[in-house]
């Protein structure tokens, strides 16, 4: 497997974790105030991961 179908690869399970991760935090909590933030802390962290995967961020 070539290194950039890793990287999509990687990327798309990063992208499949966090719905699945926002979906079950929605079950638990519900939409509130609480929901939000937990959205917004988990899309941040699948930011972070993705630019420590994807190789152009690496080399900036």
């Amino acid at each position: 497997m070539t290194r950039n179908r890793a990287g999509i690869l990687y990327a798309t399970a990063l992208i499949l974790l966090g719905i699945v991760m926002g979906g079950w935090h929605w079950m638990l909590v519900g939409i509130s105030r609480d929901f939000g933030a937990g959205l917004a802390v988990g899309f941040t962290i699948c930011l972070g991961a993705m630019g420590i995967i994807l190789r152009s961020v690496r080399q900036l």
